[in-house]
């Protein structure tokens, strides 16, 4: 028996027991996640796909043409979910869990072109790495589109490697179709094709443009640009959010996943990219594709979440992996070292896990015990017409179905006129609030603002949410 899971650990398997045993450990791993609420965000896309399916337009506020989700392939996955009549929050969780088997297969095949040997070991260690990264573990159980946009950009890689560009060409225009910044892994196959073939990339680039043309004609005649109106309310509010410092950013990516444990990944890590490096046919692209999402992370309207860096996450998760597999295609050291850094992986997994589940039960708790509450207040209170403005847009505008006011600017693009001049974010909140002067006003803090008074206030993951109601 022993001999039979050295076999497998140390050839390719796929699918086989690798595949399937991560895909048992996926479905188990998810079961304490389900029905947590997390984040805000997929529910921006999620009433703008109610909107499309109950109202025909495609916007987050009905007759406010702005391109409020940033993406539009997820959000029409989203819309026909609706149109089926299935609870969307449910039916995109199990969506996302479809995605993630497929992922952990394509995941397979992509080690497969990497490793010679112990390519079923780098396989069930990347796979468990990935399966159990925080990222992954909360967009996925919150209905994002992560699972799927990481997915898209794996085929994409798989088929830069293998030669196959036309897969490349598909796969990448639908991931940035999913996210903007599936446009890397576009870049990475046409910087590929000049490399390898010696030629323009002319045919991948006019089959991007067959995909992702219509869309364009559609977002641009609907909403004036094709650009999420996000995009660019980020950019223009970077000088008052105070964006995550590139230290800061570095550690999401490189400490949070496995806390000091990840000190035993180091190696491996730098191996891996050692090891891809003299594999120049296979290991260039994914170099190349990671150096451009570490140009990511370092951008000022990057705020460093998490979930940003799905795609980074997995490509280091592949790299420390594969030196794994390097050091034990070795001599009885490095077979004892791969072991003891494999060792300590796992229990930084664990280690890690136990408080991510934890966190993620406790913002749960806040959700439900804040923003819910809030929903229920407004339902109950506000006018159907009534005017909401709160920083937090998702849970707030989906479930109320009542116009909603972003003074972020990220739905909203009347706030953005006012954000050069804010001093800070509770400056912009009173002025977005003095001139457009909604019924209400959901925000952070407990400022007071002129001729409004308090009528709740509950508790959210950060400090105090106050909701406020028009005096008399």
């Amino acid at each position: 028996m022993r001999e039979t899971m050295l076999n497998a650990l140390k050839r390719h398997i796929h699918p086989g027991p690798v595949f399937l045993a991560l895909c048992v450990f996926l479905l188990l791993w998810r079961i304490p996640y389900y029905g947590r609420f997390v984040l805000d965000d997929p529910f921006i896309t999620f009433r703008t796909s109610f909107n499309l399916i109950h109202h025909s337009q495609f916007t987050y506020n009905l007759g406010e043409y702005v391109l409020a989700t940033t993406t539009p392939v997820y959000g029409l996955i989203a819309a026909i979910f609706e149109a089926l009549n299935l609870p969307v929050t449910v039916a995109a969780t199990i969506l996302n869990l479809a995605c993630e088997v497929a992922l952990l297969y394509v995941l397979g095949l992509l080690v497969d072109e990497l490793v010679p040997r112990w390519g079923g070991l780098a396989y069930g260690v990347a796979g468990v790495l990935i399966i159990t990264n925080r990222a992954m573990s909360i967009a996925s159980n919150s209905g994002m589109e992560t699972p799927l946009f990481v997915l898209l950009n794996l085929i994409a890689l798989v088929g830069i490697i293998r030669g196959r560009y036309t897969q490349a060409s598909v796969a990448g225009s639908l991931a940035t179709l999913t996210r903007p910044d599936g446009i890397f892994v576009l870049a990475v196959l046409a910087g590929t094709v000049v490399w390898r073939e010696r030629r323009l990339p002319w045919k991948e680039a006019g089959l991007s443009l067959l995909i992702g043309l219509p869309w364009v004609i559609v977002a641009t005649a609907t909403y004036g640009l094709p650009i999420p109106q996000s995009v660019l309310a980020k950019s223009a509010i970077v000088r008052l959010w105070e964006p995550a410092a590139l230290g800061s950013k570095l550690r999401v990516v490189f400490y949070e996943p496995l806390r000091f444990f990840g000190l035993a990944a180091i190696g491996p890590l730098i191996l891996g990219v050692g090891y891809l490096g003299r594999k120049r046919w296979q290991g260039m692209p994914l170099l190349v594709f990671g150096v451009l999402h570490l140009a990511y992370v370092a951008l000022p309207n990057n705020l460093g979440f998490d979930w940003y860096f799905a795609p980074l996450f997995t490509l280091l998760n592949v790299l420390v992996a594969v030196g794994l597999a390097w050091l034990l295609d070795g001599g009885r050291v490095r077979m004892w070292m791969a072991r003891a850094c494999t060792g300590l992986i796992l229990m930084g997994v664990a280690y890690s896990s136990v408080g991510n589940y934890l966190s993620v039960a406790e913002i749960d708790s806040i959700w439900r015990a804040g923003m819910f509450r809030v929903v229920d207040y407004l339902n109950a209170n506000a006018d159907e017409d009534a005017l909401i403005q709160s920083t937090n847009i998702g849970i707030l505008g989906y479930y109320t179905h009542r116009p909603m006011l972003d003074p972020l600017g990220l739905a909203s693009p009347e706030a953005t006129a006012l954000i050069d001049g804010a001093a800070d974010l509770t400056d912009l909140l009173r002025l977005t609030a003095a001139k457009l002067n909604p019924d209400y006003i959901i925000s952070f803090g407990t400022e007071n603002y002129a001729g409004y008074v308090q009528a709740a206030e509950f508790p959210t993951s950060t400090v105090p949410l106050v909701v406020y109601r028009r005096a008399g």
